[in-house]
């Protein structure tokens, strides 16, 4: 154990797929509007250049939401965004704030799946919101699916994507016709104009 990590060998071998959600179709969570709050959370370690969180925040506004930082999202405790109780803290901090509809991570790192047996399922399951993040951020994908049957999002986060002036318009377009439209995204290579492979 390192620090105030929580033992999360028992947490990996719980078979997921006997969750009691099995035979349930997912919840998906409702569509991002104009306007609506996005809470940013730094679930492992934060950026190295702190100016990336304001940034990150302005890149939010210029899309037209509303930048919710949790408390540690600009923390040090080591090398990661505040101790693994208060980042999980954050998490379903978010997740239990009637006015955020969607949570972006910063970045990913190592630390996020310290986060797991630290985390409230069944209240995450009753307040099903947008999560989007990649990387290291996928072990909370599997965790979300497989124990609050949660659909999450495999997405751009804000230190290493959405502030960059060389984004992707491809990116930015396939995050928010998957996020902001009830209508199905379509295909992923919808807008890309390169080879693919």
């Amino acid at each position: 154990l390192l620090g105030d990590a929580m033992p999360i060998g028992s947490f990996f071998l719980e078979d997921l797929s006997a969750s009691r959600h099995k035979g349930t179709m997912p919840i998906k969570p409702g569509k991002l509007n104009s306007g609506d709050t996005i809470g940013i959370i730094s679930p492992a370690s934060a950026p190295p250049d702190p100016k990336a969180i304001d940034r990150s925040c302005e890149a939010i506004e210029a899309l037209g939401y509303k930048p919710l930082l949790a408390r540690n999202a600009r923390a040090r405790w080591g090398f990661l965004a505040g101790s693994d109780r208060e980042r999980a803290s954050d998490l379903m901090g978010m997740f239990t704030n009637l006015r955020v509809k969607a949570i972006i991570c910063v970045r990913g790192g190592y630390g996020t799946s310290r986060l797991l047996p630290l985390l409230d399922y069944e209240l995450i399951r009753r307040n099903p919101k947008i999560f989007v993040g990649y990387s290291d951020i996928t072990s909370l994908h599997l965790a979300f699916l497989g124990k609050s049957n949660l659909v999450s999002f495999h997405g751009p986060m804000l230190n290493s994507d959405f502030f960059k002036p060389d984004m992707p318009d491809f990116t930015l377009d396939g995050f928010l016709r998957t996020l902001a439209s009830a209508e199905p995204p379509g295909s992923i290579q919808q807008g890309y104009r390169k080879k693919s492979v």
